[in-house]
């Protein structure tokens, strides 16, 4: 799978435009500075599964949604710092497309 990642601070997004069929679980160490972030999902599915989850620098969940759920969203507070951020895909096709940022 092809993505185009921004990782910086208080800033993360994956856009993978044209995704064929992946099984793969993706994970990034994202600097957050605040203590909620806003999430927009703007993917598409047309096949497979796809699944976000965020965990704050304390190990926290806090934000866990199915990629299948568009629009915005906010974490639920968490710890400044390290936050892992998730993307878990099984046979997905379709496209991704995630920001994330501190409001």
């Amino acid at each position: 799978m092809e993505a185009e990642v921004t990782n910086a601070v208080d800033l993360f997004t994956l856009v993978a435009p044209d995704v064929r069929g992946v099984t793969q679980d993706l994970m990034f160490s994202w600097t957050m500075t605040g203590t909620a972030a806003r999430v927009t999902q703007a993917s598409t599915i047309t096949a497979g599964s796809g699944r976000l989850t965020i965990r704050d620098a304390a190990g926290a969940l806090v934000f866990d949604r199915s990629l299948a759920t568009g629009g915005a969203a906010t974490t639920a507070a968490g710890t400044p710092g390290r936050w892992a951020v998730v993307l878990s895909i099984a046979d997905y096709r379709g496209s991704i497309d995630l920001r994330i940022e501190r409001p």
